[in-house]
């Protein structure tokens, strides 16, 4: 027991302070094993893991389809000559042997995850009114504090791709509106006219009933001009064409 003693107590030198080290049984083979001694040194020299893995990527695709395919269907990426190395703070821990049999005996998987998780089925509404309007959102990135969700995915008439700081829970908008019908363009007019200063736009999550986003109303939407859709000017028969991105051709549509 001496000799095991003076062996953890060699083992232990070099610790960052408030670190040491116990012995552990498992499945028969003994090893030494480095703990925090008090929740300070936990903090200050927070025990944390660097890992290097492969991911097979198949040919014609990138890593980031990979990844992106992995989000929008909800499922893992499989990796493979996994590495990993425990460290304490900064430090490489010296005490490798227990964890490295664990990822020697272990398989893994990488799952990305953004919220929400792949595809969600949203309202958007503008509070205190009955306009609102039902897509199914994707995660498309974080960066920053900024969560950007699209529907890029979906075939809808409202081309929508919003950005959600998580700090000052802000939201911005952009869109590109391209109307297949007449009711989809009254929807549309219903939807912004409603959208003022002073309101709130609120986002839910529909299968959940829970609530994701509520700011106040974008900017880009305070800036429209409503008055540029005016159901009274427009006659049976007339058709009308709408983009609401610079530069882009919008759809036709003839009003009934």
């Amino acid at each position: 027991m001496d000799s095991i003693a003076r062996a953890i107590d060699m083992i232990s030198f070099g610790l960052p302070d408030g670190y040491g080290t116990r012995e552990v049984l498992e499945k028969g083979k003994a090893y030494i094993e480095t703990i925090p001694l008090n929740n300070e040194a936990r903090v200050k020299y927070p025990p944390n893991t660097k890992v290097t893995v492969d991911i097979k990527v198949p040919n014609g695709k990138t890593l980031k389809d990979v990844i992106e395919d992995a989000i929008l269907n909800d499922k893992e990426i499989p990796a493979s000559n996994v590495k990993a190395i425990k460290y304490i703070g900064d430090i490489i821990d010296p005490n490798q042997q227990k964890f490295q049999e664990r990822v020697k005996n272990s398989s893994f998987t990488i799952k990305p995850h953004l919220v929400p998780e792949a595809r969600k089925k949203v309202k958007v509404s503008i509070l205190d009114t009955d306009s609102n309007y039902e897509t199914f959102l994707y995660p498309d990135g974080a960066k920053d504090n900024i969560l950007t969700f699209t529907n890029k995915f979906e075939k809808d008439d409202c081309l929508l791709i919003l950005a959600f700081n998580i700090i000052d829970k802000s939201v911005n908008i952009t869109y590109s509106f391209k109307p297949s019908s007449w009711e989809s363009l009254r929807t549309y007019k219903k939807f912004i006219s409603n959208a003022i200063l002073g309101r709130k736009l609120q986002i839910d999550l529909i299968d959940e009933h829970t609530k994701f986003i509520e700011s106040d109303v974008p900017q880009v939407l305070l800036d429209i001009d409503k008055t540029s859709i005016d159901e009274a000017s427009l006659k049976e028969g007339e058709e009308i064409e709408i983009s609401m991105l610079p530069g882009e051709q919008g759809n036709k549509v003839k009003v009934l």
